[in-house]
């Protein structure tokens, strides 16, 4: 069995250094191959918050499936805080969304985001070194 490439983004637009740091502890703590793009920071999209996310892309391999994946995933949300997220005034300490598990595209629509498509073009350059 081989392992399956999977593509993430990790977003903050609260205090996202911090956020970003302890998200990056746990999930190399599941996936210890994970390599990173270069964080930016862009403009809030659908919500009203005008606070700058803090986003990253990142890479990894498992032999696990994509629930599995993806439960890994929302427990790394729950542990990075002990604040849930703030939805009345539109905080967001840490979204960790799966984008592609294997051949298969997920959140077809944040693949048009400038971030994700230069951050998935710096890991190809760190790839390629």
């Amino acid at each position: 069995m081989e392992k399956i490439a999977c593509l993430i983004s990790l977003g903050s637009n609260t205090d996202g250094d911090k956020y970003l740091e302890k998200a990056r502890e746990k999930l190399e703590s599941f996936f210890p191959d994970i390599r990173y793009g270069k964080a930016c920071q862009t403009i809030p999209v659908e919500i009203h918050n005008p606070s700058l996310f803090l986003n990253q892309i990142a890479i990894f391999r498992t032999y696990q499936t994509v629930s599995e994946v993806k439960r890994i995933l929302k427990e790394i949300e729950l542990a990075c805080t002990a604040i849930p997220k703030d939805k009345q005034h539109e905080r967001i300490y840490i979204d960790i969304d799966l984008l592609q598990f294997g051949e298969k595209i997920l959140k077809a629509e944040d693949w048009k985001r400038s971030y994700v498509q230069e951050g998935i073009a710096g890991l190809l350059l760190v790839a390629e070194q």
